[in-house]
């Protein structure tokens, strides 16, 4: 089994923009990694002034925008 670790900058409460980041680096390894490991709160950062702005950015799981938009990919590269 390969294993790959994702270090990234990321932007704070932008989860288009960091989502597009994982994309293309999906894009990149899925013919080298069996497993990919992403940072934690690798959507939004962990940067929130309040609690309503982290409430705001969260997201249920496993029916939550960022699942739906990353299981096909995961889906196709690696099952």
């Amino acid at each position: 089994m390969y294993v790959g670790t994702l270090q990234m900058d990321i932007i704070p409460k932008q989860k288009e923009a960091n989502l597009n980041f994982i994309d293309s680096t999906l894009a990149q390894t899925a013919q080298r990694v069996d497993l990919l490991v992403l940072p934690k709160f690798f959507t939004t950062s962990i940067f929130f002034t309040t609690k309503e702005e982290f409430a705001a950015l969260a997201e249920p799981i496993p029916h939550s925008p960022t699942c739906h938009r990353l299981a096909p990919r995961l889906a196709r590269n690696f099952l």
